[in-house]
């Protein structure tokens, strides 16, 4: 009888335990906009903070607003969302259980905010030109509100 004890307490620790060893964390939540908009197609990029070279894991946005990246191990990590017409955002994350009978998902929610950049409209000038001996040439001369653009661009 307390052999069959010991073998019960045994394979309850080996099949509970292994989630609990590996310390694997998913990483999930929502990417809202200022506006209160889903960040549909932003971004979302997982690296050490000790090597942000490094990419782990990276994702889209769903249309809803959500992101889940794979299971990390406990630690520090940066997540970097970058969507166009918004500034990059980086935010430092801890992933890490809170107690031994804690699930393994960190949620993080996220809102980006508008980076609106107004740009100088360019204007495109073409004019052809024929030379029996060159044969056909193009030239092109572009400009800004502010004066010419060099050739040299």
């Amino acid at each position: 009888m307390e052999t069959l004890r010991y073998l019960l307490l045994l394979v309850a620790v080996l099949m509970g335990g292994g989630t609990i060893a590996s310390g694997q964390i998913a990483l999930s939540g929502t990417v809202m906009t200022d506006s209160g908009e889903p960040a549909a197609f932003a971004n979302v990029i997982l690296t050490p903070v000790a090597d942000t070279t490094r990419v782990l894991d990276a994702g889209l946005v769903d249309m809803t607003g959500h992101y889940a990246l794979k299971k990390q191990r406990q630690g520090r990590y940066l997540v970097t969302i970058s969507l166009v017409g918004y500034r990059t955002l980086r935010e430092e994350v801890l992933l890490r259980t809170a107690s031994v009978g804690a699930g393994t998902d960190v949620v993080c929610d996220f809102v980006l905010i508008a980076d609106v950049e107004q740009i100088e409209g360019v204007v495109c000038e073409a004019a052809m030109s024929f030379s029996s001996s060159i044969g056909r040439s193009i030239r092109f001369r572009a400009k800004t509100a502010s004066g010419p653009i060099p050739p040299s661009i």
